[in-house]
């Protein structure tokens, strides 16, 4: 085995297993805002009220692309498996696959991102900081649920 297919070998795992844990906590876990980020809802609890309907409503905004893009992500993941399992196997293809991969995962976090930032004018600085914080707890799997990526509560 060459140094450059043990790297793309790798990369392949890393990869794969970096979408999966995105993908499984999403499916995993009950909608929140439309969607499957049930971390974001869990840490939008701490809010009042007015606060989680400002956010639910943004994200409302922008379910069609959001799923959009997660359908996206789900494919590119499909195409590197394919290209990797390929019979012929084309190291070209599977980085040009892993590529994809990495754009749709990075398409589905700007959104995310973006999404949630300006959702967030109309908190306070206490707000902010408390949704942060929550966020931050049930990302690492130590909220009420399990973290993005299902891990077992703590």
């Amino acid at each position: 085995m060459t140094a450059r297919t043990a790297i793309l070998i790798v990369s392949l795992a890393v990869n794969l297993f970096l979408v999966g844990f995105l993908v499984s906590g999403m499916v995993a876990r009950p909608p929140a805002f439309g969607f499957g980020i049930g971390a974001m809802r869990e840490a939008a609890a701490v809010l009042p009220e007015t606060a989680q309907a400002g956010l639910s409503e943004a994200f409302e905004a922008e379910r069609e692309e959001i799923r959009r893009r997660f359908a996206a992500v789900v494919d590119a993941r499909l195409a590197v498996r394919d290209a990797f399992l390929d019979d012929q196997y084309d190291p070209e293809r599977v980085v040009e696959a892993m590529s994809r991969m990495r754009q749709e995962v990075g398409a589905v976090q700007q959104i995310l991102q973006d999404t949630m930032a300006e959702a967030a004018v109309d908190l306070t600085p206490r707000q902010r900081r408390q949704f942060l914080r929550e966020l931050g707890r049930h990302l690492r799997g130590e909220g009420r649920g399990q973290g993005a990526g299902g891990g077992a509560q703590r």
